[in-house]
């Protein structure tokens, strides 16, 4: 689909000039098709737009190319951040805290606890590339909760124990970019580990993070024994062969913008086309204009035609009544969301002397 897209782009400027044209003949034969100058036309503002893209390729994410790394890195936080809430955490309580025996200070309480998600962790390779990769951990334990009250010489203190005392169900898989390796993740050296944003400084605040911190939905590792059972039977499941982030783009630059190239359309039309004064002296014997009326002897129309200027932009802007961020935050110009459009904006004073002294000289 990416490669059809990127083919469909080139050939939309392609398009787009022969569209232009033919709109404007169907309005009008006699107009003149053109742009300012060629650095205001279709396809020049395609060269531009694709001067500022940058291709990012993953056999490239190495740790010395911190450039790549940087971007790779970003894209990650992206995705680690685009996870539905059930793929974020799916972790819930099944039965709450279900009182045994209650009184005297003392109580036996039983819990079941179901603690799962998708995370999106990165590795390094043989090959010293860093890559991302999808893994999910699921587990399910009986839980014993106690507390009694312990004597001592300051008087009864309440102690507690909270423990996992049966599993109950577990399972663990990956996508990684070797099919067969044993133990290829270690799942038990994230069980204290806090999950990564990937971005630069490390503290975006992502919807996914916030509240849910620790690996597999917050703490698929709470449940140790069902963990450990998931990190013994399930180290390599492998569910596909994968690369991590494929090839992808993006803008170059690192300044917030908005607005991409523009072009400026120029229409022409011969004043011996057009229905002005002059054209009805000729063509009827009932009326005669005076002299004060008869411009053509002060200079006339300017080039001996008309011409009429319309510029075009492309421009970035997420709409807010329908795809709202959950951080509130505004969001500039990038490639990563489809929230590109184009507009008509005013030509400016340049432009506009620009098409005058193109028509002065014809």
């Amino acid at each position: 689909m990416s490669l059809a897209q990127i083919a469909f782009q080139g050939a939309t400027f392609e398009m787009a000039t022969k569209t232009y044209e033919k709109v404007a003949k169907a309005n009008d034969k006699n107009i003149k098709v053109g742009f300012v100058n060629s650095s205001l036309a279709i396809v020049t503002a395609a060269k531009k737009w694709k001067a500022e893209v940058n291709f990012n390729d993953n056999t490239s994410t190495k740790k010395k190319n911190k450039k790549e790394l940087k971007r790779f890195s970003e894209f990650a936080g992206v995705v680690n951040d685009s996870r539905d809430p059930f793929s974020a955490n799916r972790s819930y309580d099944w039965l709450g805290k279900k009182t045994i025996i209650a009184g005297l200070g003392h109580y036996i309480k039983v819990s079941l606890p179901k603690k799962g998600g998708s995370d999106f962790i990165k590795i390094k390779t043989k090959k010293n590339t860093v890559q991302w990769q999808w893994t999910a951990m699921d587990t399910a334990g009986f839980w014993l909760h106690l507390k009694w009250q312990k004597l001592t010489w300051k008087g009864p203190k309440s102690k507690y124990s909270n423990n996992e005392i049966l599993p109950v169900g577990w399972g663990a898989a990956h996508t990684l970019n070797q099919a067969k390796q044993t133990k290829y993740f270690g799942y038990s050296s994230y069980k204290k580990k806090k999950q990564l944003t990937y971005y630069k400084d490390g503290t975006h605040n992502s919807a996914n993070l916030k509240k849910n911190n620790k690996h597999w939905g917050n703490g698929a590792w709470h449940n140790s024994i069902s963990a450990s059972a998931a990190s013994y039977d399930d180290a390599t499941n492998n569910l596909a062969k994968t690369t991590g982030i494929n090839h992808f783009y993006t803008l170059k630059t690192e300044d917030k913008k908005d607005t991409g190239p523009s072009i400026v359309a120029m229409l022409t039309k011969p004043s011996k086309k057009l229905r002005v004064q002059k054209t009805l002296d000729d063509t009827s014997a009932n009326y005669n204009r005076s002299k004060t009326m008869q411009i053509e002897d002060k200079g006339g129309v300017a080039g001996n035609s008309l011409y009429a200027l319309s510029k075009a932009e492309t421009y970035f802007s997420r709409p807010k009544d329908l795809w709202a961020r959950g951080d509130k935050m505004r969001e500039y110009g990038n490639l990563y969301n489809p929230f590109w459009q184009t507009r008509l904006i005013d030509n400016n004073a340049s432009e506009q002397l620009l098409a005058a002294g193109i028509q002065a000289i014809k």
